[in-house]
């Protein structure tokens, strides 16, 4: 979640203990930015966003919102490959 979207959360959505911390202020996005990587944005921060990192063989969504699009991205790729293959019934038997 963009630094945004947790200063957002930290200060509405998470509840609140008197005298205890219930959520550490750690954003995502400046971690991914010193460590080396491009962050993939976007305007809408609740519209689904799928990026794909090469260098680390990674797959990401910008949270629930991307499940569906990278459900099928996944299948697609899985699909496409001949180890994932189901087996057929001849071979499940053996």
């Amino acid at each position: 979640m963009p630094a945004i979207g947790e200063l957002f959360a930290l200060r509405f959505l998470y509840p609140r203990v008197q005298g205890r911390a219930t959520r550490l202020e750690y954003f995502v996005d400046k971690a991914i930015k010193e460590a080396g990587f491009r962050l993939a944005t976007s305007v809408n921060i609740a519209a689904p966003l799928l990026t794909y990192e090469p260098s680390v063989r990674l797959l990401t969504g910008n949270g629930p919102q991307a499940i569906d699009q990278q459900t099928a991205k996944l299948r697609s790729t899985l699909t496409g490959t001949r180890g994932s293959q189901r087996p057929s019934a001849k071979q499940l038997t053996k």
